[in-house]
């Protein structure tokens, strides 16, 4: 029945294609950044710009860009751990170079082109530079996305390379750096109160140029020096001319003379009035002793008549040099007598009194007192670090000829001991000596630790206590730019 067949062919059986519309489908997975990026109501040059700064800083600081809380945590934990296990092996290798480049071929050993640390310190500028040129590349192709990512993760990259940098800083305390010169300029107790004294001067003066040598050191000791003289030259200038008895240095002079002394200065006098006969009988000591009160009295009398300030000055600077020279024992200066370093001494102290005095006076409020001391200080510093033949720059470098031109079997020593069994003979060589750089290379090593603290721009202690350092450190090819905007059919 034709009627019958239109009735039933609704319940007949569909195709499958006509089901398909009822088909439940799941959702694309589509990402916050991807969402963003389609969404046309934040795609305005101002959300592109805050946008990729956001991504940016992330990648700087080595966050993953997703919204997965747990690769979020996974990423940036795990880069930190990475680039700090990095540095500790770098750190490693660099310590047993000093026992194994010794034996190995001068290609071999560590250097610019395969030490780790550098190549280290090479990545982390990699990355800035990398962050940087997508930076430009956003400018040139007027995508504000682009450059605000670069620019975004190049400044976070370098505000923890500088976080890391002042992490490093303090690590040099004033305790470290006076041990380390102290160790470097082999300091004993005559120098150690200068080297207290000049320090902070000499600080001061390394800011511009830093220390790395103990020739930096002296140098800037030097530098320290002069500055201060002109300092002192200034506020002397108003008064050099000017006139004054310096009384002070004819008293220093005659307290030299003892009660003993002038006893045998009047013995002395007494037999010369009473005739050739008395004087006969007196001691060679006792016409001594009289030549030297003659003598002391001599030179009071000098500093009796008026002297400018400009001259005492000039004669205070004179016998210090004196004085410095005898405790170097120098053999001009040994000849001296010690009555004649005693008149150095007191014509040196009595002058700087004078002068300072009047500069105190000229100069309210600069507290002439530590400038004295200060300069003093450097004075000693500058001739005990610096002079020609008898400085510590002068001994270490003949040392480190000395250390240098010595064979390895100038180095085995021959030994002989007598036993129960006879007398044996055997060959020693100290266990540090091959690995030894020389004197003068522990020194400048020394100085470097005292004013550097580290050999690199950035250190391991830096690293542990700030982990971006540690993220910076794990990359070697930071993320390049964000993610491309998926296609239509991508999200199909």
């Amino acid at each position: 029945m034709p009627g019958n067949d239109d009735k039933w062919s609704q319940y007949e059986a569909k195709p499958q294609d006509k089901w398909d519309e009822f088909e439940v489908k799941p959702t694309p997975a589509v990402t916050e950044i991807e969402r963003q990026a389609q969404d046309p109501s934040i795609s305005s040059t101002l959300a592109k710009l805050v946008r990729g700064a956001e991504l940016g800083t992330f990648q700087g600081l080595g966050i993953p860009e997703t919204t997965n809380r747990m690769d979020i945590v996974k990423g940036a934990v795990g880069g930190a751990a990475k680039g700090m296990a990095r540095l500790a092996g770098a750190g490693a290798e660099e310590v047993g170079s000093l026992f194994v480049d010794p034996f190995l071929p001068k290609e071999k050993r560590l250097n610019a082109q395969n030490d780790p640390m550098l190549a280290i310190g090479r990545d982390i500028v990699g990355g800035v530079t990398q962050a940087g040129g997508e930076a430009l590349r956003g400018i040139k192709d007027q995508d504000p996305e682009q450059f605000a990512h670069g620019f975004g993760s190049m400044v976070t990259q370098l505000l923890m390379l500088k976080g890391g940098m002042d992490l490093e800083k303090p690590a040099v305390t004033e305790r470290g750096r006076l041990a380390k010169t102290s160790a470097a300029l082999d300091v004993g107790k005559g120098q150690i109160k200068d080297l207290k004294t000049a320090m902070p001067e000499v600080v001061k003066q390394a800011q511009a140029a830093g220390i790395d040598t103990v020739g930096d050191f002296g140098k800037t000791v030097k530098q320290a020096r002069a500055q201060i003289d002109n300092e002192f030259n200034q506020g002397l200038a108003p008064i050099a001319q000017t006139r004054v008895i310096p009384q002070q240095i004819a008293n220093r002079i005659r307290n030299l003379v003892t009660p003993d002394m002038m006893k045998a200065f009047n013995d002395y006098e007494a037999a010369k009035r009473a005739g050739r006969g008395a004087l006969r009988r007196v001691s060679q000591d006792t016409k001594n002793i009289h030549d030297q009160v003659v003598e002391l009295n001599k030179r009071a009398a000098e500093f009796q008549q008026p002297w400018t300030y400009e001259q005492l000055n000039a004669r205070r600077a004179t016998e210090n040099q004196n004085l410095t020279s005898f405790y170097n024992k120098e053999s001009r200066a040994q000849a001296a007598s010690p009555i004649d370093t005693e008149i150095s001494k007191a014509i040196r102290d009595g002058a700087a009194d004078t002068v300072y005095t009047a500069w105190d006076r000229a100069n309210p409020g600069k507290n002439a007192q530590a400038l004295k001391a200060r300069q003093g200080a450097l004075w000693g510093l500058d001739d005990y670090v610096n002079h020609p033949e008898k400085g510590v720059i002068a001994d270490l470098e003949a040392k480190q000829a000395q250390h240098e031109g010595r064979s390895f079997a100038e180095k085995v020593h021959a030994r002989a001991a007598v036993h129960r069994g006879g007398v044996g003979a055997y060959l020693t060589l100290p266990v540090l000596e091959p690995f030894r750089k020389g004197p003068m290379e522990e020194a400048n090593a020394n100085m470097r630790a005292g004013f550097r603290g580290s050999k690199y721009p950035f250190g391991t202690r830096a690293a542990v206590a700030a982990a971006p350092i540690g993220v910076l450190a794990g990359r070697k090819l930071p993320f390049a730019g964000p993610p491309p905007v998926p296609d239509q059919d991508d999200q199909q």
